[in-house]
């Protein structure tokens, strides 16, 4: 039922399930947050049931549902090769919990807890999460050696031939006989819901002309997972060159949002890159050249970036993902430059105009009007600044009293 681009525009999103009385919603986690930070999300009372997957669900998050929505919330669990889902959990409010349950198989599907022997581990003991049964896919086209590594027989089948899934997650039964995940065993993440192979990531960056060494992580510093690279460059200042490449060779949701070049990366005894001790990418993210906006438009693009990222200041040459944003966070910006300028603005043009300047010129054409930032007093841009933040607040009345 939703229209196209509904899934780039939150608001669009809500405003489809309010429209035609949407019953069933299935969002990943981190977009659920985003929705529920929607001021009209809490008035679609015709959603019944809302399934949640991709990611883990915190209980943080299922609470805060269940704070303001009457519908149930549904917790899925599955890897790809499953047909997406093989686990569910009806959720409960409860704020005892730190974590949320995958629950249960569905019907026509096994799941093992199986230690390194592939023997079953008992109640609250962690084990790899093997899948079995109907859902399970054949397995990898044109990838045999793949297949015969993750797809095993089953070693506790009752019909011979039946095969089970290494699905590579760890987890532990609960003593009410459900499932708790308990992380990964490898190198894969699930960002955005989205999941992520960093090796992959760390191969096409080896690829690249410019780069040395590399090597990808998940950073877990924000509310938001990040992907971040960490580089040797042959060449200083080449990083932007790195992002672009990227763009042409991997999917968006791959291609990390931070990129930290450094003289040399940390480096175990083995010769293989210490993880554990790479620096936090929020403490060695060095800010670019600050340079203060000069029209009208730059200073409200700025402003509301700054709100939205959590900075204290934006300049005009600043690229909205060299500052740790992504999509999601580009919701937020996208819906309040829209509500200021009444101008058809595209997700499209977000993405194909991340920097302050860029952007300003996008929406307001050649004709902005100049002045320049060191002849003005302090005093008056804080005046410039408060005006357009008086101009965005009744822009927000507005929209809000005609709905």
């Amino acid at each position: 039922m939703a229209p196209p681009m509904a899934n780039l525009d939150l608001n669009l999103l809500v405003q489809t399930v309010s429209k035609w009385q949407i019953t069933i919603l299935q969002v990943v986690p981190t977009v659920l947050r985003e929705l529920l930070e929607q001021p009209d999300f809490g008035n679609c009372e015709s959603l019944r049931r809302v399934f949640c997957g991709g990611e883990v669900l915190s209980g943080e998050l299922r609470n805060e549902f269940f704070a303001q929505m009457s519908a149930e919330l549904i917790n899925l669990y599955g890897p790809t090769e499953a047909t997406i889902d093989i686990t569910s959990s009806r959720c409960h409010a409860d704020s005892s919990a730190t974590a949320t349950s995958i629950g249960r198989p569905i019907d026509n599907a096994q799941v093992f807890l199986l230690d390194t022997h592939l023997e079953p581990v008992p109640i609250g003991v962690s084990g790899e999460l093997y899948v079995g049964g109907l859902p399970l896919a054949r397995g990898y086209h044109h990838r045999p050696d793949v297949t015969a590594d993750r797809f095993i027989p089953n070693p506790l089948a009752v019909v011979p031939g039946e095969r089970l899934y290494r699905t590579g997650d760890i987890a532990c039964y609960l003593e009410d006989g459900t499932l708790k995940f308990e992380g990964r065993v490898d190198q894969q993440a699930k960002v955005r819901g989205y999941r992520i192979e960093l090796e992959e990531i760390e191969a096409v960056l080896q690829r690249q002309e410019e780069v040395i060494s590399a090597v990808a992580v998940v950073s877990d510093d924000q509310s938001e997972r990040q992907i971040v690279a960490y580089l040797k460059l042959r060449t200083p200042n080449t990083s932007e060159q790195v992002r672009e490449a990227l763009y042409a060779q991997l999917p968006a949701y791959m291609v990390p949002s931070i990129f930290i070049a450094m003289e040399s990366l940390p480096m175990l005894p083995n010769g293989k890159i210490d993880r554990r001790s790479l620096p936090s990418a929020h403490e060695v993210q060095k800010p670019f050249h600050y340079e203060e906006p000069r029209t009208e438009v730059e200073y409200a693009i700025a402003s509301i970036w700054r709100e939205t990222l959590g900075m204290e200041k934006v300049g005009r040459n600043d690229n909205f993902f060299q500052l740790g944003g992504h999509s999601l966070l580009l919701f937020r910006v996208h819906s309040q430059l829209k509500l200021l300028f009444e101008r058809d603005l595209s997700m499209v043009d977000m993405f194909r105009y991340p920097t302050v300047q860029s952007l300003a010129e996008h929406l307001a054409g050649q004709d902005t009007p100049q002045f320049s930032g060191a002849s003005e007093t302090s005093e008056k841009r804080k005046q410039r600044r408060l005006r357009l933040q008086l101009q965005l607040k009744r822009r927000r009345a507005a929209i809000n009293l005609k709905q």
